[in-house]
């Protein structure tokens, strides 16, 4: 794949159990000299980690990996967790105003209607995750 059209980050494996792999992986090192750092969803340099399923059986504890993405994906995720619930928030938001309730329940109304939309999440997060296919590789030391 085009290195242009994926998206990779680096990653340590903290533990394997059965077919599942628990990666650690830091934000990029760009995030290092960013001002609002302390305030992005990355955590700093806490790292994060995320579970992937490997059948494999060629990793193991402590190696390296690189996790990559396809960017389309990348996009697919933001507009699944950050715009569509923002959309349906302001859509929500203007029906009500609209039906004449007050500002503070119209407000807590469209917050309550994103309790559904994560749900229903909930309920496809099978066929989310098969769709959001990450690529596992050792990375090679020089």
């Amino acid at each position: 794949m085009n290195s242009n059209e994926c998206i990779e980050q680096k990653g340590i494996i903290e533990d394997i159990t059965a077919n599942r792999i628990k990666i650690k992986f830091h934000p990029l090192s760009v995030c290092a000299g960013c001002q609002i750092k302390s305030a992005c969803n990355l955590k700093g340099n806490q790292g994060n980690f995320i579970e992937l399923v490997d059948k494999s059986g060629i990793y193991s504890v402590g190696d390296e990996v690189n996790l990559v993405i396809k960017k389309s994906l990348g996009y697919a995720a933001l507009f699944l967790g950050y715009l569509l619930p923002l959309i349906i928030i302001l859509l929500f938001l203007v029906f009500f105003l609209s039906l004449g309730y007050k500002e503070i329940f119209a407000g807590l109304g469209s917050l309550l209607i994103l309790a559904p939309y994560y749900f229903i999440l909930y309920l496809v997060r099978n066929n989310i995750r098969n769709r959001f296919k990450i690529t596992l590789a050792k990375t090679t030391t020089e």
